[in-house]
Parts: C-alpha cells; structure tokens; sequence
C-alpha cells in the first residue's frame, strides 16, 4: 500500500511530498507515541501529525487528510491550534469557490476533530448561504445548511433575514414546495423566521380560514408548526370561531378539519368556544345524542381544550342514569367519553378520579 508523508525541507521554505511503500499500521504508530528508543515524545509526535494534516489540507490531499485523521484518532492526539485554524481556513476557501465536495469532506474532518470554525469561515457559509437563497438553489443551500449544522455553527443575521423574505415570496405565491423545503432548512439549522415572517403566516392563515380554503390552511399550518411560529390573537379568534360556526351548522367534518388545524399550529381554542362548544356536548348528552356527543368531546379534546365542569357532571350523571336503569347499550358510549377525558387532560382525571374509584370498589361501570 503506498501512502504519503509530508516532510520540511531542510531550509524549511519548501515542502516535498515522499512516497513510501507502505503505511505504518495504527497499533505501531500507537506504540511509537509511548515507547521505543529513540521514539518521539507524545508532543512531538502531536505536533507532527498536526503539521502533516495541515500541509495536506494546504496542499488539497484530502485522501492523505483522512488517514491522518484515522491515525490522531487512534492515538488520542489533540490537534494544534495551527492545524485547526487549517481546516477552517480550507472550508471557507472551499465554499468561497463553490467546491461542495470539498467543503463536505472538510465538513466531516472538522466534527471528528471537535474543531470550531473562526469567525471568516462562518461568515463565508453565510454569505454563501445567502447568495444560495437569493438565487433560489435550494439544493446548494441545502447542502450549506448540513455543513452548518456538521460544524456545529449557526446562519448569520444576513442569511436569517434572506431565508425569511423567501418564505414569504413563496407563501405569497402559494409556493408550498419551496416553502417546504425553506421550511427544512430553518428546522435543520434550529434557526426561526423573522417576526414580520412569523406575522405573514398567521395572517395568511387567517385569509385562508375565511375564504373557506381548508387544503391551503393544512399546508400553513404545517409551515406554522415547522418554523415554529406563534399565532397571533386575531387568527386563534378566527379559528375558533369558525369551528364554532362549523358545529351550530352541525358541520362536523369541516370542525374536525379546523380543530385539527388549531392542534397542528400548537394554539388552542378561545375561553367563548370552549364554552360554546361545552353547551353543545351538554346539549347532546341531554337529547341522547351519543353519536354527536361523542365527536364532541372528541374535538374539544383535539384543540387542546378542557371539558367544563358542568359538562363532566353531565356526563357522569347520565352514566349513572344509563346504569340505574339498565342501558347497557347506552353505558358504552358514556364510559367511552369519560375514558377520552380522562386519556386527554389531567384535569379530567382528578376530577373523574372518584368514578373510577366507585368502578373498581362497587361494580359501578
């Protein structure tokens, strides 16, 4: 096997490469770290390996880089402040000229090193991240953001600020695809859009909720949940009171979609529909309505929302009914919601935490 060893020239002023026939093997370059006579001390046996990955980093042999990185890791060797500075300053020469291959094997070098990127090398990858961006070459910016992410380092104001004007140009254009993978670049880089952003996509939200635009409201919703936006009052309120107009038109199907919505976006619904959809679900049980009962309490749990507690004595009212009485096919339903309350808040297991106890010591259910 032929390898590559870096040597100075006596005047120091060159540097040769000289081939050898073969590569010492790790458990022998190990031993000469600690023992032998003559052999090295172990801080200069660091710092040649440490000159011999920068020369090769200088000199592009990234293959020659790679087994020197195999041999410091197999001997615990730290790598100088020089050979560090190296690696940074090939990544940002790197992505400078666009050579992503390169960058990506610097990139991998960099994590097993532990090495942290100087300030012009993360200012590089954020320059570029940005041009990437504005040119809309998603697939080079997302390759920037592995490297972001791999280097342990964070996109420059400059690269946030682009970043969130262009998922605003493609919600505005109703590009979901590139908003998608905008989307994936901020999640990827734990980075969030800029408040004015943030802002647009909850106001699109609420355009597309009242134009009755449910598919165009999953996708927002969707991109409210990836960037990690918080809805602003007016649009919770809009939510919430659609999904209340949705349940007086008995419109379940198109409730069941918002409510799905208002979890998705991490909101929850306002005290007024709690409320209304509470004396909805009361209203229900009253008439014996089990079926939509049942829906009910099952989208005022799926918007993160609490039954009130008339609503709980209603239910287990009507469950001692149906039991005194012998209805056994109307005891199903009851206990159904009960176990949904109890399964989604822990409010309604203390307060449902008596019936159950009278379940397990008097035969109650």
């Amino acid at each position: 096997m032929k390898s590559w060893v870096f040597v100075a020239a006596a005047e120091g002023t060159t540097n040769q490469e000289i081939q050898t026939n073969t590569l010492p093997s790790r458990e022998l370059q190990k031993q000469q770290t600690v023992q032998g006579s003559g052999a090295m001390s172990t801080e200069e046996h660091r710092n040649k390996l440490s000159n011999d990955l920068k020369m090769a980093i200088e000199h592009g042999h990234y293959d020659t880089a790679e087994q020197l990185l195999t041999t410091i890791e197999d001997t615990g060797v730290t790598l100088t402040e020089e050979a560090r500075c190296a690696l940074s300053e090939g990544l940002k020469r790197a992505i400078e000229h666009q050579k992503y291959d390169t960058a990506e094997r610097l990139k991998c070098i960099i994590e097993r090193t532990g090495t942290t990127l100087t300030d012009e090398a993360r200012s590089a990858l954020g320059k570029d991240l940005k041009r990437a961006i504005e040119h809309r070459d998603y697939k080079t910016a997302e390759r920037l953001q592995r490297i972001i992410v791999g280097t342990e380092t964070m996109p420059t104001d400059e690269a946030r600020s682009a970043l969130s004007k262009e998922l605003k140009w493609a919600i505005e254009y109703r590009n979901y695809k590139a908003a998608k993978r905008l989307m994936g670049i901020f999640a990827g880089t734990g980075t969030t859009p800029t408040d004015e952003t943030r802002d647009a996509l909850s106001r699109y939200l609420k355009r597309a909720i009242e134009h009755g635009d449910y598919n165009t409201a999953e996708q927002l919703q969707r991109l409210i949940k990836g960037t990690r936006t918080t809805l602003t009052d007016e649009t919770r309120d809009t939510l919430s009171s659609y999904l209340i107009l949705a349940i007086k038109h008995r419109d379940y199907k198109t409730a069941e979609r918002l409510q799905r919505i208002i979890a998705g976006a991490e909101s929850t619904l306002t005290d007024g529909a709690r409320e209304t959809l509470n004396e909805h679900l009361i209203r229900a049980i009253e008439i014996r309505d089990y079926k939509t009962a049942e829906r009910l309490q099952r989208i005022i749990a799926g918007a993160r929302s609490t039954l009130t507690d008339k609503a709980r004595s209603t239910l287990v009212n009507e469950l001692r009914w149906a039991k005194d009485h012998g209805h056994e096919d109307k005891v199903v339903p009851l206990k159904r919601m009960i176990q949904g309350v109890v399964t989604s808040e822990a409010e309604g297991y203390q307060w449902f935490g008596k019936v159950l106890y009278d379940a397990i010591t008097s035969n109650f259910w």
